[in-house]
C-alpha cells in the first residue's frame, strides 16, 4: 500500500513514473515507488531594495561620542581663582599698607611744619617784645635824659655825645634783637626739614621692607600653584593609566567611603565645591580622590 502525504508537502510518483505536483512548488520531496521522501524546500534571499536616486545604500553614521567628564579641569580652574584670589588679596594688602604709610608721611611732615610755625611765631613775639621794651626805654631815656644831664651840669657837646650813644645802643640792641630772631626762625626751619627728611627715609625704608615682603610671598603662592598643578597634572595622568588597566568604576563603593562622606558633609554644611577642595586638600587629601568626590556629587 502506498504512503500518502498532504498535498502541501511534496509530490506523489505514482508507479507508472508520473509526476504529481498539487501545490506546483518546483522543490519539495521525491518518492521512488509507493515511499515519498521528503527534501529541504528551496529558498531564496531577495536583498533590500536600494534608496532611490541610484545612489549605493550608505550606512547610518555613528552617533558622536560624549565627551566625558574631566573633573581634573575643574580643580585646576579652582586652583587658578583660589591663587589668583590670594594674590589679590596681596595686592590689596599691599596697597593699603602703602596708602597707610603715605598718609603716616603726610601727617608727619604737618606735624613737623605745625611745630616750624608755632615756634616762629614764638621767637617773633619774643623779639617783638624785646623791641617794644627797648623802644620804650629809649623814649623814656630821651625825655628824661637832658634834665638829668642839666642836674649834674652836662650841657653842650657832652649832652649831645650822650644822646648820640643812647640812640646807637638801642640800634645796636634792635639789630642784635632781630638777627637772633632770624637765626632762631633758621633753626626752627632746619629743625623742620630733618624731621621732614627722617620720616621721608623711614617712609622709604618701610616701602622698601613692604615690597620686599610682598614679593615674597606673591612668588611662595606662585611656587604653590605651580606645585598643585604639577600635582593635579599627576594625578590625572596617574588616573588615566590606571583606567587603562581597570575600566570598572564602581561609584557606589567610592560613595561608601569615609573620604566622599567628609565632602558630602562639607557640601551640606554649606560649602561651595572651592571650600571643599581647599579644605579637602588642607586634609591631606590628594587631588584625584577631590576631584571623584565632586564628580559624584554633581560639580
Amino acid at each position: 500500500m502506498a504512503v500518502t502525504a498532504p498535498d502541501d508537502y511534496g509530490t506523489k510518483k505514482k508507479n507508472n513514473g508520473s509526476s504529481w505536483n498539487p501545490s506546483g512548488r518546483t522543490g519539495g520531496t521525491t518518492s521512488t515507488g509507493d515511499v515519498r521522501v521528503y527534501g529541504k524546500p528551496e529558498s531564496v534571499y531577495t536583498p533590500p531594495a536600494q534608496p532611490s536616486g541610484g545612489g549605493s545604500y550608505v550606512a547610518p553614521s555613528a552617533p558622536a561620542a560624549t565627551p566625558s567628564y574631566n573633573p581634573y579641569k575643574d580643580i585646576l580652574a579652582q586652583q587658578e581663582k583660589m591663587y589668583a584670589d590670594m594674590m589679590a588679596r596681596e595686592q590689596q594688602q599691599y596697597e593699603a599698607e602703602q596708602r597707610a604709610r603715605e598718609e603716616m608721611l603726610a601727617q608727619q611732615k604737618k606735624q613737623a611744619q605745625a611745630a616750624y610755625e608755632s615756634r616762629v611765631q614764638n621767637v617773633n613775639t619774643g623779639a617783638d617784645e624785646i623791641l617794644r621794651q627797648a623802644y620804650i626805654s629809649r623814649m623814656q631815656d630821651e625825655r628824661t635824659l637832658p634834665q638829668q644831664l642839666r642836674s649834674l651840669g652836662v650841657s653842650g657837646g657832652a649832652s649831645e655825645t650822650t644822646l648820640q650813644n643812647l640812640k646807637a645802643n638801642y640800634a645796636n640792641n634792635r639789630q642784635r634783637t632781630e638777627s637772633e630772631r632770624l637765626s632762631a626762625i633758621d633753626q626752627a626751619a632746619a629743625d623742620r626739614d630733618s624731621l621732614h627728611q627722617a620720616a621721608y627715609s623711614d617712609f622709604l625704608q618701610s616701602n622698601i621692607s613692604s615690597l620686599r615682603d610682598y614679593n615674597s610671598r606673591y612668588n611662595e603662592i606662585a611656587m604653590m600653584q605651580a606645585q598643585a598643578q604639577a600635582e593635579a597634572a599627576a594625578a590625572e595622568a596617574a588616573a588615566r593609566a590606571s583606567s587603562t588597566k581597570n575600566t570598572t568604576y564602581s561609584s557606589s563603593d567610592v560613595m561608601k567611603s569615609a573620604g566622599y562622606k567628609y565632602a558630602a558633609d562639607l557640601l551640606g554644611a554649606g560649602y561651595s565645591n572651592e571650600q571643599i577642595y581647599t579644605t579637602m586638600k588642607n586634609a591631606g587629601f590628594a587631588d584625584a580622590q577631590i576631584a571623584e568626590y565632586l564628580y559624584l556629587m554633581g560639580f
